[in-house]
């Protein structure tokens, strides 16, 4: 099953006739007039008979960090990331130069997905780096403040 549908405006999307006992695979790609984002780290669901959720199976099973969203912002954006396990968290924003602008994240976190809000506390239009540690974990990515 292959579905591209290009016209889904909302944060969900309703797929009908799975079949039981299966594994599907899933990723979204955000767009906004002539741009768009690289797509979603891949994620997966199992179907089944029964009516729930396996919360053992509903963990992530790496660490990742997703680009934000809205990207460009002003004045606020999400940053999601993902831990399949308990670790001590930072999220940090950096400017172009290498000077910390902010520390969103700096705690104990439990095994899921997160998401952090990162208000713009008067920083100039600009590009700002994004960093993730966790256990030996780092990625960083880029955002974009336009006033």
């Amino acid at each position: 099953v292959v579905v591209n549908d290009s016209t889904v405006t909302d944060t969900s999307r309703a797929v009908t006739a799975l079949l039981n006992n299966t594994i599907y695979y899933w990723r979204v790609k955000a767009k906004n007039g002539s741009n768009q984002s690289p797509f979603s780290s891949a994620r997966s669901f199992t179907t089944t008979t029964s009516v729930g959720v396996d919360p053992v199976a509903a963990l992530p099973d790496r660490f990742s960090l997703e680009q934000n969203f809205p990207n460009p912002f002003n004045p606020s954006t999400q940053i999601s990331f993902s831990l399949p396990r308990h670790a001590h968290v930072r999220l940090e924003v950096f400017n172009t130069v290498g000077q910390r602008v902010a520390m969103l994240v700096d705690e104990e976190r439990d095994a899921g997905y997160h998401t952090v809000e990162f208000q713009n506390p008067g920083l100039s239009s600009g590009v700002y780096l994004y960093r993730l540690f966790a256990d030996n974990y780092i990625e960083t990515r880029k955002l974009l403040l336009l006033k």
